[in-house]
């Protein structure tokens, strides 16, 4: 530092201009443009973000080792900690979804008993569940996949699915035994009997859970390990109960001597279902008026199920955005964000955020941001700890944040599916042929958007953003033997800063800037004390001579969007106000008072809202399209497979009764607990009509055949119906981390079959005659 001090400037004779005489000189931060404060004191932030496809978790655990060794060298009055931990919601996510696989496991066997009343008998399937998941972690391995949430999640929900299999081929050589064969020869006969079944029920499943792997987009990459973990679930259960299963019934199910009566309730069931079903045989006409008319309400409720992405998930922290009006200094700013943090410190005594820090002049890419915006981070207590949920809170906070005058400033709930989590979540795309006529369109719909339930409506194009035009005399300055370099070094050095060298101390290297005083960059009249040396006449010119300048605004910044001006309108939802709802809303609003040339698209969390639902929509029918091509090759007809296929839309109407009761939206999640309803309820219908077509061939009339069959197969449907239905209770009833995503999924299978099955116990039967007897006249 010392050398440069006494770096000789200028010299008159004996006299000498050191550097020291006419600068200050200091070590400090490059840039003073932003800074950062934890829980109100000021602080030092680095963040860390791990590299692709790296474990979160496994980078996390690694990261803290090496601030625990940092941390033993600081001195006592340095406190360190950690403001934001991606890593504690994803640890918390699969811990609450592993507790939830062994409550599955644990209720699903305790189904088994149930029925079975029979404890050899329960084990067989049981052994069914740690098999089929441990043959799948080999598949996990194989494609290099983790075991994640979604993966976890795939594992809960096929613990129904993989003792269905088992629990068919079970029941059935359990009825041959009953009926008086030896367990051998019922083991061999049963497993004969039933293998159609097996396959083509794996073949349906296997059919609608694997196109997941294969969505596109942002949200489709996301469940490719959720399609691929349960199909390969699926495919290993069917191989075991093939092979596993009759084998251990052979072995096992003769020295279960003991005879046991069938449950009361199975019994009583039983009876009711038999007169039930003799009652809706003989009038099959309020069947199919009665399935119309569910089916009808269900389109009418559809209507009145919010829709969104996905649902807002208590992921232990929430954002704050303050953006402040071109041109505000950071100071400005700043005193916006202390308002902020005073508004948020009653939640920090009453024990609910942990850790406030804010980021004035965020610039997350290593550059400098803009001096008018900022983040708040607040990371909350643990879940077990608060007792309000995350989304109540910030609801509480949303309006205290927007009676803050000078800035827009609104809170935001981390998206669940890896959108940014800076960006409002609605984002519409307003194109034209000009600047002028798209600013206008966007001020036109930010004030009509007031009218719905959004807030901080924001359009990206706005002439505020002040600016200097410098206008420089180019003939007078050649004239005066200015030249071009000199002009652009002084101005930059003199109103920005300029970067002449580095130099090196104690193996850091250090950059050298050259800056003017804060006082004298802030003022256009420093113009005229500015002085250039001309080469031609050896004197000190000033420069306002030959550069004038005009103050103007501009927008910040010009956005082209498919090669047109654009400019985007974003807002943020007031909560409980559903992100499909809003997008609806101002697509109608936009109709009724833009002209017609007037180009709209969306983008950020708003195209992915329309992406994603439009493919899992194609999914659906996709998945539809295939199980009825897959159930015609395998029944040989393309008219038998009708009275399966034509009850899946009970299935997705029992979803939809679920959603519009519990108050839950229609978004991804949903969405993929709809495409496995297809599944379970096809499978449901492919055990009586399988065997209703057996009867056939034994010469038993369509009437008689369908209803010995739906007998038959109660127990087996009863079973593989509860079974799935408890596999799903435990992510209903979960909270914690993830919760909300889980629960979307989990009640559409559980509200979903449970509704569906019992109907469709009297619309198969009844759409199997009708369509046979058709068929035969």
């Amino acid at each position: 530092m010392d050398m440069f001090k006494q770096l000789v400037v200028k010299e008159y004779g004996d006299r000498k201009v050191r550097l020291e005489d006419i600068s200050d000189l200091e070590i400090g931060p490059e840039s003073r443009r932003g800074f950062l404060r934890a829980n109100k004191k000021n602080a030092i932030g680095l963040g860390i973000v791990r590299q692709t496809k790296s474990n979160v978790l496994k980078v996390t655990n690694l990261v803290k080792e090496e601030l625990e060794n940092i941390e033993k060298s600081l001195p006592e009055n340095i406190e360190m900690s950690i403001g934001y931990d991606q890593s504690i919601f994803i640890d918390e996510s699969i811990s609450e979804v592993r507790f939830a696989l062994f409550i599955s496991m644990a209720m699903v066997i305790a189904v088994i008993y149930f029925f079975l009343f029979s404890p050899v008998a329960t084990i067989i399937p049981a052994l069914t569940i740690p098999v089929s998941i441990i043959s799948t972690f080999s598949i996990i391995y194989f494609f290099g996949f983790s075991l994640n949430v979604l993966t976890f999640l795939a594992l809960v929900l096929a613990i129904g699915l993989i003792v269905d299999d088992s629990i068919v081929v079970l029941e059935n050589i359990k009825r041959r035994i009953e009926d008086g064969e030896d367990s051998y020869q019922a083991s061999v006969n049963g497993a004969k009997q039933i293998t159609f079944v097996v396959i083509a029920t794996t073949v349906v499943l296997v059919s609608v859970f694997l196109p997941l792997s294969f969505m596109g987009g942002k949200t489709g990459r996301l469940f490719i390990e959720f399609g691929v973990v349960l199909s390969f679930a699926v495919i290993f259960s069917s191989l075991i109960a093939l092979t596993l299963t009759p084998m251990l019934c052979s072995k096992v199910m003769g020295l279960d001597s003991q005879q046991r009566r069938e449950p009361q309730l199975m019994t009583k069931f039983k009876k009711f279902y038999q007169d039930s079903l003799k009652f809706s045989q003989n009038n099959v006409k309020q069947v199919y008026v009665f399935s119309a008319i569910v089916i009808l309400i269900a389109f009418i409720l559809y209507q009145f199920i919010p829709k969104e992405l996905a649902p807002t998930e208590d992921r232990g922290i929430f954002i704050i955005s303050v953006q402040g009006p071109e041109g505000s200094t950071l100071e400005y700013t700043d005193k916006i964000v202390q308002e902020v943090e005073n508004k948020l410190e009653p939640y920090v005594d009453q024990n609910e955020i942990k850790t406030l820090f804010s980021i004035v002049a965020p610039g997350f890419s290593g550059q400098p941001g803009s001096v008018n915006s900022a983040f708040l981070f607040a990371s909350l207590k643990p879940w077990d700890i608060r007792d309000r949920h995350q989304k109540q809170i910030v609801g509480e906070i949303f309006p205290q944040l927007l009676s803050i005058p000078g800035a827009r400033i609104f809170a935001i709930n981390p998206p669940s599916l890896g959108q940014s989590p800076f960006r409002s979540p609605v984002q519409l795309v307003i194109s034209g042929d000009s600047y002028d006529d798209v600013a206008k369109w966007g001020n036109i719909l930010k004030n009509e958007v007031t009218t719905l339930n959004l807030r901080a409506p924001n359009i990206d194009y706005k002439v505020n953003n002040p600016r200097l035009n410098l206008k420089i005399d180019r003939e007078k300055a050649a004239e005066l033997g200015i030249s071009a370099e000199q002009l652009t070094t002084t101005i930059e050095t003199f109103f920005a800063s300029n970067r002449v060298t580095t130099f090196s101390n104690r193996g850091l290297t250090y950059n050298v800037v050259l800056q003017a005083r804060k006082d004298y960059r802030i003022n256009p009249n420093s113009f005229d004390n500015i002085f250039l040396k001309s080469s031609k006449y050896e004197k000190l010119i000033p420069l306002s001579n030959f550069v004038s300048y005009q103050e103007t605004s501009v927008s910040k910044e010009l956005k082209r969007i498919n090669r047109m001006p654009s400019t985007i309108l974003s807002a943020s939802l007031i909560p409980g106000y559903p992100l499909g709802d809003a997008l609806h809303d101002i697509t109608n609003l936009s109709k009724d008072v833009l002209p017609v040339n007037a180009k709209l698209s969306f983008t950020g969390a708003s195209r992915e809202y329309f992406e994603s639902g439009h493919k899992l929509e194609l999914t659906i029918l996709f998945a539809i399209l295939v199980v009825y091509l897959v159930l015609a090759a395998q029944f040989e007809s393309f008219i038998n497979p009708l009275a399966i296929i034509l009850t899946v839309p009970i299935a997705i109407t029992a979803g939809l009764y679920t959603l519009f009761v519990t108050g839950a939206s229609l978004n991804v999640y949903s969405q993929i607990g709809f495409l496995m309803l297809i599944g379970l309820i096809t499978k449901n219908g492919i055990l009586v009509v399988e065997f209703a077509n057996k009867l056939r061939d034994k010469g038993l009339a369509i009437e008689e055949a369908i209803y010995q069959s739906s007998m038959i197969r109660l127990r087996p449907v009863l079973m593989t119906t509860i079974s799935t239905m408890f596999g799903a209770i435990p992510l209903v009833l979960s909270s914690g981390a993830g919760a909300e995503s889980r629960y979307s999924m989990a009640a559409v299978v559980l509200g979903g079959i449970t509704l569906s099955a019992l109907i469709t116990l009297y619309l198969i039967p009844a759409l199997y005659r009708f369509i046979e007897t058709k068929r035969n006249n």
